[in-house]
């Protein structure tokens, strides 16, 4: 029964890594165009930005020309720029900081790599084991 429950660990762990490197490998959409935090407050003040998303000192956001953009900048903007942006049509929200699903796979690769060193670490101890009993 011990074996069983280790070789449903060891695939769900080998299934964990296939998906976490599907996810870092197969992006759908190409990286988004980084715009420096001046270019922003000048597009800002031409009024060229549609919507803008901040969260904590990262941003991401879109031109009016369709164009998709992130950043990173202070991590509270100047009222003076969220003024700017407001007052030509700008949609602007606030996100909370958090762990980003683009990140996730990351540590989920580590766990998989640290349960499957437990995971061989057991195997060769019950092998010696095995062997010392014969």
């Amino acid at each position: 029964m011990k074996q069983l429950y280790t070789n449903v660990l060891l695939w769900s762990v080998i299934l964990l890594m296939f998906v976490a490197f599907y996810q870092f490998f197969n992006s759908n959409h190409g990286p988004t165009p980084s715009l420096c935090y001046s270019d922003l407050v000048a597009s800002a003040q031409a009024g060229t930005v549609r919507a803008i998303t901040f969260e904590g000192a990262r941003y991401q956001g879109v031109l009016k020309t369709g164009a998709a953009f992130h950043g990173v900048g202070p991590r509270n903007p100047p009222a003076d720029l969220l003024q700017q942006l407001t007052q030509h049509g700008a949609r602007v929200e606030f996100q909370p900081s958090l762990l980003g699903w683009d990140r996730v796979w990351v540590v989920a690769l580590l766990v998989a790599i640290l349960l499957a060193a437990h995971l061989v670490r057991g195997w060769r101890r019950r092998r010696d084991d095995d062997a010392g009993d014969a």
